[in-house]
């Protein structure tokens, strides 16, 4: 059964998380930034960042974060869903709805009202879980992506 909690109950999830995302985003980990830094500053239960993930057992098999910034050109917005990652074996049933879900059920719990989030890749997800695109945007990198947002309340 896979269960989604905050990423700060799961420590022993970080190192293998980390190399994960060194997978999955090499252009940005160990050039840009460091995944180990990034998931231990999102090991919180309150404020930003704070990480979510995916378990099943012991493994994590997906983990995202909210974060109070993300795209350059979109800084007006707050907060973000940022590194949303699914093992790629395990994509495409249902892993990532249900941490979206997750995440808008913890920013209503902090009477956050709205979330926003970034994606070129996972677009037709956002969709089909009902966010709303609200403009096209540009990352740290230079690329573009489409903007979504969605209600949380």
């Amino acid at each position: 059964m896979v269960r989604v909690e905050l990423l700060a109950d799961h420590p022993e999830t970080l190192a293998p998380l980390a190399a994960a995302y060194e997978r999955e985003w090499p252009e940005w980990y160990g050039v840009h930034g460091d995944a180990l830094t990034d998931l231990r500053e999102r090991s919180r239960r309150t404020g930003f960042p704070v990480g979510l993930v995916a378990v099943e057992g012991d493994l994590p098999i997906g983990a995202l974060a909210i974060a109070e910034k993300s795209v350059p050109s979109h800084l007006h917005l707050s907060p973000w869903i940022i590194g949303l990652w699914v093992e790629p074996s395990r994509r495409n049933r249902g892993i990532g709805a249900q941490r979206l879900s997750a995440a808008c059920g913890h920013m209503r719990e902090q009477n956050v009202a709205r979330l926003n989030t970034a994606s070129a890749a996972a677009s037709r997800l956002f969709t089909r879980e009902g966010w709303s695109v609200i403009d096209t945007g540009t990352t740290d990198l230079g690329a573009k992506v489409n903007i979504f947002s969605k209600a949380t309340i």
